[in-house]
């Protein structure tokens, strides 16, 4: 009677949560732009209720849209579409990558920082850009699509790139 009582328990609890999936999760910090290996994965099963809709086990070969922390469930919000090059999946979406020319100055960035920038005379045309790559005299950055029109007027002239300090509690 007792394992009966189990079993049925156990049975309760499986229809409460659903079936499980077999997800991807992240093995190590993993970075935007990354093309996922079989190693920066550990498959896990977890119930249906707890995997983000739209979550696939094809993923290997992809590229990471955003950061994953140790452990996070590697979902659609995560992965860029098969084929996109490792700029393209840093963009994000919603948002265009463009080239700042930095002139003779030896850029102070890196990629993922986050910066403002000023038009020639001193306006502010785009904030919370991200650097998504840095070349000798160039930086390539990610901005909203709406920020376009107004930075790209400005790129005509030299422009001022200022780096965000972070964000605070």
């Amino acid at each position: 009677m007792r394992v009966r009582g189990m079993y049925v328990n156990v049975a309760e609890q499986r229809n409460a949560w659903g079936t499980s999936m077999r997800v991807a999760i992240a093995a190590r910090p993993l970075s935007p732009g990354d093309a996922l290996r079989a190693d920066d994965l550990r498959w896990v099963r977890l119930p249906m209720a707890a995997v983000p809709p739209g979550t696939t086990d094809r993923i290997i070969g992809r590229r990471l849209t955003a950061p994953v922390s140790v452990g996070e469930i590697i979902g659609p919000a995560r992965i860029s579409a098969a084929g996109d090059s490792r700029l393209r999946a840093k963009t994000g979406v919603g948002r265009v990558a463009l080239p700042v020319s930095v002139g003779d100055v030896s850029p102070v960035v890196v990629e993922g920082d986050e910066v403002d920038v000023l038009d020639s005379m001193g306006n502010e045309v785009a904030s919370a850009a991200r650097v998504l790559q840095v070349r000798e005299r160039q930086i390539t950055i990610s901005v909203e699509r709406a920020q376009l029109a107004r930075l790209g007027a400005a790129l005509s002239s030299p422009v001022v790139v200022i780096l965000r300090g972070p964000a605070g509690p």
